[in-house]
């Protein structure tokens, strides 16, 4: 056609127009659509770590489905603003109470705007323990012993190469730290923590609820029986196998996805040799890393337990 035979009109955007309808800029909004999105994640997480969000809606996700869900994940006020058919000579928006707009049908299309609730700081106010890598035991909800040492963590997560859309299996999750850690990478993709025992599994619900780590699903099975069933990994990290290790490796690489990378941590000489034997025996290429972690006391030095971390392009973690 050629662009002598063209026109463009500029126009602004529906989101400079439902900010000017209220008085707000808009410079420092967060703008989230959700066309073609199969969850809320960044919406739950966003609303955390904003003052001020867009969200152009979907017909799956109306406005009274987000206001379901920030019923439910937030405490404390929001301003919810839903504007309907904007540019068009019918078009209206108005202020809504989270259970009003829950339970009201809007006009398509429409926009929803928040503001209020989130803070930028609101991750390190989330709890008394200062959140980053590698935080003390203390600041997680578990079992004596029944957790992967600070330090481990460190090393474990820095093997497993995390990227923002990763989907991450955490396996034997314990009481999640690994998990919990690993969603300050992973911050669109999926963290899946599987675990046998009842009591942890409400270890890691307290855990997530207390970091508010929104893309963490908890799945509660024992392994390999849970594992077929969950949405194909990029990486997995195995904090606990048992009797059953060679068993799980061999689902996990069924599931794993091309170049995933697996981490396995064992404390046992058993189960180092098993878990390179059955990597190996898959043509996976493993490294083994022993870490062994001193801290002092004020009488005598305490020294831990060595820790061997095996890693390949399936990376391997020994404790």
């Amino acid at each position: 056609m050629g662009a002598e035979n063209v026109c463009f009109y500029p126009n602004i955007s529906s989101i400079a127009a439902a900010f000017s309808k209220i008085k707000t800029p808009w410079h420092d909004a967060q703008v989230i659509s959700l066309h073609g999105r199969g969850d809320l994640n960044d919406v739950v997480k966003s609303i955390h770590l904003h003052k001020k969000l867009a969200i152009m809606t979907s017909p799956e996700h109306t406005p009274a489905h987000i206001a379901k869900m920030l019923l439910k994940e937030i405490n404390g006020s929001v301003q919810f603003f839903v504007f309907e058919r904007m540019g068009l000579s019918d078009e209206t928006f108005d202020h809504y109470q989270l259970n009003q707009a829950a339970n009201k049908t809007f006009l398509e299309p429409n926009l929803v705007v928040c503001i209020g609730h989130g803070n930028t700081q609101k991750r390190s106010q989330l709890s008394s323990c200062n959140v980053y890598l590698g935080m003390p035991n203390s600041c997680y909800i578990h079992e004596k012993n029944m957790i992967t040492k600070a330090e481990v963590r460190v090393v474990s997560l820095s093997k497993l190469c995390l990227q923002s859309d990763h989907v991450l299996w955490d396996l034997g999750a314990g009481c999640g730290s690994v998990a919990i850690e690993a969603s300050f990478f992973i911050t669109t993709g999926k963290i899946v923590a599987l675990e046998k025992n009842s009591r942890r599994i409400s270890h890691i619900k307290q855990n997530k609820n207390k970091f508010h780590v929104h893309q963490l699903e908890i799945v509660q099975a024992v392994m390999p029986d849970g594992i077929s069933d969950l949405p194909a990994p990029d990486r997995i990290f195995i904090g606990g196998g048992g009797e059953n290790l060679a068993e799980i490796i061999a689902m996990a690489d069924g599931c794993l996805q091309p170049e995933g990378i697996i981490v396995i941590n064992t404390v046992l000489i058993e189960s180092l040799s098993e878990a390179c034997f059955s990597l190996e025996k898959l043509g996976f290429e493993v490294d083994v890393t022993q870490v062994q972690i001193s801290k002092s006391k004020k009488c005598p030095l305490e020294i831990a337990w060595p820790l061997k971390i095996q890693s390949g392009s399936l990376l391997v973690n020994t404790e």
